[in-house]
């Protein structure tokens, strides 16, 4: 899938070889991270990968040139994972979703009735471009 506008492709992740590898080398490469504080070994990575644990799963291209991923979770969260945290980007991403899928269905104190994006505390360009789009912060959650 392509947005013809800037040239931004969204690769379903299926569990190719090449998109193991691909997810494996955007994970070492984060400089923020929520779900982990150990890297995981290629194998347990590509165990993860194959078990498929989202409602959708993406790899973000810019000009065939690997920008990033982000996937959907069952519960309405959206994790957003660039490279750069470049403003087009954030925007195409946001447009492909919003375009593309409907949040699941609501669950009182469980799923809201939107889409959320979970942002790394120290990831303080993300939250500026997020805010810049107009999107409501909603809180901050600390590890005990």
């Amino acid at each position: 899938m392509t947005s013809l506008e800037t040239k931004i492709q969204f690769d379903r992740v299926i569990g190719s070889k090449e998109q193991v590898r691909i997810l494996y080398d955007l994970l070492i490469s984060r400089t923020h991270s929520i779900s982990h504080q150990i890297l995981p070994t290629y194998k347990s990575h590509k165990e993860f990968v194959l078990s498929h644990p989202y409602l959708a799963w993406f790899i973000v291209r810019s000009y065939s040139e690997i920008v990033g991923s982000f996937y959907l979770k069952h519960d309405n969260s959206v994790g957003l994972n660039l490279i750069d945290q470049d403003a087009l980007y954030v925007f195409e991403v946001m447009h492909f979703i919003k375009s593309n899928f409907d949040p699941q269905p609501a669950m009182p104190s469980t799923v809201p009735p939107y889409f959320y994006i979970n942002v790394a505390f120290s990831n303080v360009e993300l939250k500026k471009i997020l805010k810049k789009h107009k999107l409501m912060p909603l809180q901050t959650s600390f590890m005990l």
